[in-house]
């Protein structure tokens, strides 16, 4: 097990993913980059929102958990100018493959 906060990998050539220690440790620290809310310390959603502000220069609305990006995002929102860029989801078994620094979320199957 990784401790708490040391690096677990690197995403897409420059984006740190952190451990939170186990899957029930919650922190309830938030977390920043540039100024920008990105969530809770080192949650699911914290990551996608810090990975999208760093390779895309966009965010979202809030949510609780990255699985409900399934049903409760349409758009991501460019922090520059606002500018929204749709969502389109595929899931499992699509035909559509990844593409390439595409945000990836499985369904909450709980």
């Amino acid at each position: 097990m990784v401790r708490y906060n040391e690096v677990l990998g690197i995403a897409s050539t420059n984006v740190p993913a952190y451990s939170n220690g186990d899957d029930n440790y919650f922190s309830g620290e938030h977390c920043y980059l540039n100024g920008i809310f990105t969530g809770f310390k080192w949650q699911c959603v914290e990551f996608a929102r810090r990975w999208l502000l760093i390779r895309k220069s966009c965010t979202f609305k809030s949510i609780n958990t990255a699985a409900d990006c399934w049903r409760e995002l349409s758009n991501i929102e460019r922090v520059t100018d606002g500018k929204k860029f749709p969502l389109i989801a595929h899931s499992n078994g699509s035909s559509t493959l990844p593409k390439k620094d595409s945000l990836y979320s499985s369904k909450n199957l709980k």
